[in-house]
């Protein structure tokens, strides 16, 4: 990004020492400097209506956590379009593999509608199935009495049994000072 900050300064000294040197110079063949970015970023959302999976007391759910997760581009017809701000919700599906299988609407809330809905959704959903995890598990432990109280104080995990699960994640998107920008959104 620092590169496109030094451009102005460069295209003056360019233009000053034309402009000494005696060359006539046609401003209409210099490029617009009007240089737009979009930034990224995303917020994984609690579903309140989640369905639990049903542990015994030796049990723990542990939910896919992120090895790599590439993030969207601003979609650079949106920036040229001036979108306005969209807001979008998406569900993913992360397999027992860690791979991304399905990229939906989320059920959590409702998506801001923009006439460049597509190219943010397109942009997301590109990312996102590129995603990798840790895919969910349901872990099992057994419990030791080491000091022989009666009471479990230590305890080995016995099995990690990877399952699917689904992640609700909300981008936002939207243009600050003429760049486009995608950033972590309040809670619905």
């Amino acid at each position: 990004m620092t590169c496109f900050r030094a451009i102005p300064a460069i295209l003056t000294l360019v233009l000053a020492n034309q402009a000494c040197a005696g060359h006539h110079l046609d401003l209409t063949t210099v490029p617009s400097l009007s240089v737009v970015e979009g930034r990224v970023g995303f917020e994984v959302l609690a579903d309140p209506n989640s369905p639990k999976p049903t542990l015994s007391p030796e049990q723990k759910f542990t939910p896919p956590f992120a090895l790599a997760r590439p993030l969207p581009e601003y979609p650079k017809e949106a920036l040229v379009a001036g979108a306005s701000e969209a807001i979008l919700l998406v569900r993913i599906i992360v397999e027992e593999d860690g791979t991304v299988r399905e990229v939906a609407p989320s059920p959590l809330g409702p998506t801001a509608e923009s006439g460049h809905r597509g190219p943010f959704w397109s942009a997301i959903e590109q990312a996102v199935r590129n995603w990798r995890f840790l895919p969910a598990s349901i872990d099992t432990f057994e419990g030791h009495d080491r000091d022989g109280n009666g009471t479990a104080d230590y305890y080995d995990q016995v099995e990690a049994r990877p399952v699917r699960a689904y992640l609700d994640l909300r981008f936002k998107f939207e243009i600050v000072n003429g760049q486009g920008r995608v950033q972590l959104g309040q809670s619905p």
